[in-house]
């Protein structure tokens, strides 16, 4: 069987970023920034350095969704005691309602994609893929 792999991630990303757009369209942001504002939340004071780090975005990329999320007023900046040059990024309670409808989007796309599988194949997709993320993250990182 030939390997396809960045073929078929490339589908399901795509899909996945338009299923995203279209939800959240009404909240004014699309697949870009909801894992900004998703991580913000989870991780509360989390630096915009961390943010780049774990979604490994390049820092223009993730400033550019903060600001958004700033604007709209779904995230705010407080600068860190100790370091003066660092921000902590916190979550406005005007983000809770977007935050609910991004999990519920996570979540059936998560069941879309997975419509056919046993429980079996469901947990074996999802060990490949993190293995995968990690090898792209790992290996093609080093290899620019």
């Amino acid at each position: 069987m030939e390997k396809r792999f960045t073929r078929y991630a490339s589908i399901i990303d795509r899909q996945s970023k338009s299923y995203y757009d279209r939800a959240l369209k009404e909240y004014q942001i699309g697949c870009g920034q909801q894992f900004f504002l998703l991580w913000i939340y989870e991780s509360p004071g989390v630096p915009l350095t961390v943010l780049s780090e774990q979604g490994q975005f390049d820092k223009g990329t993730t400033t550019k969704a903060v600001q958004k999320l700033k604007q709209l007023g779904y995230i705010r900046s407080e600068q860190d005691e100790k370091d003066k040059r660092m921000q902590k990024l916190f979550v406005e309670e005007k983000a809770i309602p977007v935050i609910e409808k991004i999990y519920a989007v996570r979540e059936k796309i998560n069941t879309l994609l997975s419509i056919g599988f046993t429980e079996e194949e469901e947990a074996l997709a999802g060990t490949i893929m993190k293995k995968m993320a990690e090898n792209a993250g790992c290996y093609l990182a080093e290899n620019k």
